[in-house]
């Protein structure tokens, strides 16, 4: 189904064009008559069709638009069919037809982009009276494009993200969906023969939900037991920046990921820690040393990165770029061997392990994973990242191990 139906006048075609390049990068599915009218095929009975089948109606108005027959017949069947309507002003003024309407006015030297408002109540017809399971569905869908996935998602995220391992649990606390990694040899880095026992690792970063009540908690983030044996003094937490429920928690540094994890220790009764460098490793790359989760190759639409800054000779490696963090999980397919999800891009990922051997409070410590706005050959599941412990940007985040959980709790 597409999202917006295009009125316009022919002589109004190249602005049209670019309109709807901008809607389809916001990741809007736009129905064009040059486009979506097959040849052969009923004119008048395709743009009935087209205006009933889409979830709004946008107009480009100008003189053109507004002497033309037919952009006044699409207009008047929008109003019968109550679709929301978007007029676009690219020259002269309003339509008489639209006058009780506000309209985005795009004439020139007012704006060259897309104001974020018509952008917000676009969003809000699209996804309005969609269900849960029509969310869940939309986000993991590999044949539509990842913004509009997105959109899904935060979508679902104000409605209650009901998959296990991304909100809370009954009791208030994080509900980590636990993923057995087992024990034994694997590839690590270079090809070297490394061995670990058996670990769990959390199938998804830990989201902005689950960070939240350690935030909240009276015995949580100003609790001075979980900083002591840091030399450290407690920062002010940074405000996250894509604030949706089930996105990964960014902005954390790694004094505050493990006092999250020393505080979920206390409250689950088993420990609760920041995986080690091979830990992360295996989980991400299997025994097999592949390079990817999924494989050798990056294959493009498989993690939140920027696909469009392109490889070491520069050429683009996909089209996708979407500019934030995305919901955790949104990218299913493009799981390591065990199932643990978002391990290639979206936020980079904190590990215990020091960087070099120097040590002190800012010693640079590992960050895995590569991030939503980095290139794809920083997502390589061996790709290390040493940045100082104190660092704390919108595209740092983590997830947590243990050895066994207990369920119970």
């Amino acid at each position: 189904m597409h999202h917006i139906f295009m009125s316009y006048s022919r002589k109004d075609i190249e602005f049209t064009r670019q309109l709807k390049e901008r809607l389809q990068a916001e990741g809007f599915e736009v129905w064009m008559d040059e486009n979506d009218i097959e040849v052969g095929a009923s004119f008048f009975h395709e743009i009935e069709e087209g205006i009933d089948t889409c979830a709004a109606f946008m107009v480009v108005m100008s003189p053109r638009s507004n002497a033309s027959d037919a952009v006044k017949l699409e207009i008047h069947h929008a109003k019968k069919r109550q679709k929301p309507i978007f007029p676009v002003l690219l020259e002269g003024e309003e339509f008489f037809e639209l006058a009780t309407l506000h309209y985005a006015d795009m004439r020139a030297g007012r704006t060259t982009v897309l104001p974020r408002s018509l952008v917000n109540r676009i969003e809000a017809v699209v996804l309005k009276g969609v269900s849960v399971n029509d969310l869940l569905a939309l986000l993991c869908d590999r044949n539509i494009p990842p913004r509009e996935r997105a959109k899904a998602g935060q979508r679902l995220a104000d409605l209650g993200d009901p998959r296990s391992g991304v909100g809370l649990s009954p009791n208030r606390l994080p509900d980590i969906d636990w993923v057995e990694i087992p024990g034994g040899e694997f590839l690590y880095q270079d090809n070297k023969q490394s061995s670990l026992p058996t670990f769990h690792i959390s199938r998804y970063p830990i989201t902005y939900a689950q960070f939240q009540p350690f935030l909240d908690a009276d015995d949580g983030f100003d609790n001075d037991m979980w900083w002591s044996g840091m030399g450290v003094h407690k920062l002010t937490m940074t405000d996250q920046i894509f604030k949706f429920a089930n996105h990964p928690r960014d902005s954390v540094n790694w004094h505050q990921a493990m006092a999250f994890c020393y505080w979920l220790t206390a409250k689950l009764g088993y420990v609760v820690r920041l995986p080690s460098d091979q830990e992360w490793e295996k989980a991400a790359r299997g025994t097999d040393g592949r390079f990817y989760p999924w494989g050798d190759e990056y294959v493009f639409g498989y993690a939140n990165v920027d696909e469009t800054i392109g490889d070491e000779d520069g050429d683009e490696v996909g089209p996708y770029f979407v500019q934030s963090t995305t919901p955790v999980g949104m990218y299913s397919w493009a799981a390591s061997p065990y199932g643990v999800q978002d391990m290639s891009g979206n936020v980079w990922e904190w590990c215990t392990s020091e960087a070099y051997t120097d040590s002190g409070p800012d010693s640079k410590r590992l960050l895995r994973g590569g991030a939503w706005d980095y290139r794809y050959s920083w997502t390589r599941a061996t790709a290390q990242y040493p940045r100082g412990a104190s660092l704390r940007n919108h595209n740092i985040g983590f997830r947590v191990v243990c050895a066994t959980p207990d369920l119970s709790s």
